[in-house]
C-alpha cells in the first residue's frame, strides 16, 4: 500500500517541472530566467514583479550605453564626412580652374588659326599673283620683241 500511495504523490521522486519544461524546484521560467512559487504553486508575484522591473531597468541602460554608442558613431562619421567634403570641393575647385585655363588656351588657339588661316589666305593670293607675273615673263621672253 505504501507503493501505491507513493505512485500516486505529485512529481514522486522527481523534481517539479511546469508546462514551460523548468526542472527547478519552486520556480517557473519567465522570458529564460526563473521566478519563485509561492508554496501553494502559484508565481511569487511579488518577485515575479520586482524580477520585470529590473529587468525593464537593465533594458533601459543597455538602450542608453547603444544610443551613445550611436552617437558617438555618427559624430565620427560627421567628421569624417566633412574631411571628405572639403578634400571634394578642393578637387572641385582644382578642376573648375583647369576648365577654365583650357577654355582660355581654347581661345588663344582659335585666334590664332584665323590668323592662320588668314595669312594663307593672302599668301595663296600672292602665290597666284607671282605665278601670273612669271608666266607674262616667260612669254614674253619666248617672243622677244626687245626692238624687233
Amino acid at each position: 500500500m505504501k507503493r501505491a500511495a507513493r505512485g500516486r504523490r505529485r512529481g514522486a521522486g522527481r523534481p517539479a517541472t511546469d508546462t514551460a519544461g523548468s526542472s527547478r524546484r519552486g520556480e517557473a521560467p519567465l522570458a529564460g530566467h526563473f521566478v519563485e512559487q509561492d508554496r501553494r504553486g502559484g508565481m511569487d508575484v511579488e518577485r515575479t514583479m520586482q524580477f520585470i522591473l529590473e529587468s525593464q531597468a537593465k533594458a533601459e541602460i543597455r538602450a542608453d550605453k547603444a544610443e551613445v554608442r550611436a552617437d558617438r558613431n555618427d559624430a565620427r562619421n560627421d567628421a569624417r564626412i566633412n574631411a571628405l567634403e572639403k578634400r571634394l570641393d578642393k578637387r572641385m575647385d582644382a578642376i573648375t580652374k583647369i576648365l577654365q585655363q583650357g577654355m582660355r588656351m581654347l581661345a588663344k588657339t582659335d585666334a590664332a588659326l584665323a590668323e592662320l588661316a588668314e595669312a594663307q589666305a593672302e599668301l595663296a593670293q600672292a602665290q597666284k599673283e607671282t605665278d601670273r607675273s612669271l608666266k607674262a615673263f616667260i612669254n614674253s621672253l619666248r617672243h622677244g620683241r626687245n626692238g624687233r
